[in-house]
């Protein structure tokens, strides 16, 4: 698997698709490896025309531990070294189709108080969040929601916070359609 150096980090990370395509980047949670990613929803979105990107957060599966002290100076905190390492994929796969989706993701939870700034989100947006997810209360979902301008927003029945093959065609089934209208007319240039 290709891995990318970043903030002082080795990240592991996996492309499955054309590198013609539009990328999606999946980012796993805290904690979170790029194996949590059913191969099933990554071939499917690949299928459906994307160039799908997935990482091992910092200090799991193959991108590099922090065990030593000295590297904390180096690497943010958990949530910032999620974000910084989803930004520094991002700019290696936008190398071909640049886009400000990523970085504008990126910048945004960079933020102190992300959630107050999600009003600035001006890409097109979906929230899908389970209904009997005990980790993230669907609360959570309704509240992102109500904060994106223009956002499209689904609680998804019996959805927990798995990823289950029965999840996954659910899930696809409203992500791809939303992907496919909202996509854009080509590749975006930098002037």
């Amino acid at each position: 698997m290709p891995r990318i150096k970043a903030n002082g980090l080795d990240i592991e990370y996996e492309e499955v698709g054309s590198a013609d395509d539009p990328m999606i980047l999946l980012i796993s949670g805290y904690m979170g490896q790029m194996t949590k990613w059913p191969d099933s929803c990554k071939q499917a979105l690949a299928d459906a025309g994307r160039r799908v990107v997935t990482f091992d957060n910092r200090d799991i599966g193959l991108t590099t531990a922090t065990d030593d002290p000295g590297m904390e100076e180096i690497v943010p905190p958990p949530m910032e070294a999620l974000v910084q390492g989803a930004a520094a994929i991002a700019d290696v796969q936008r190398a071909n189709r640049p886009s400000g989706l990523a970085r504008q993701f990126a910048a945004l939870l960079a933020q102190p108080r992300w959630h107050d700034r999600l009003g600035t989100v001006t890409h097109p947006t979906l929230v899908l969040h389970g209904s009997v997810d005990r980790l993230i209360h669907p609360e959570a979902g309704r509240d992102v929601a109500r904060r994106v301008p223009g956002v499209e927003f689904e609680i998804i029945e019996k959805w927990g916070h798995d990823l289950s093959e029965k999840v996954v065609t659910a899930l696809l089934n409203r992500i791809i359609p939303f992907l496919n209208r909202t996509a854009q007319s080509g590749p975006a240039h930098a002037d």
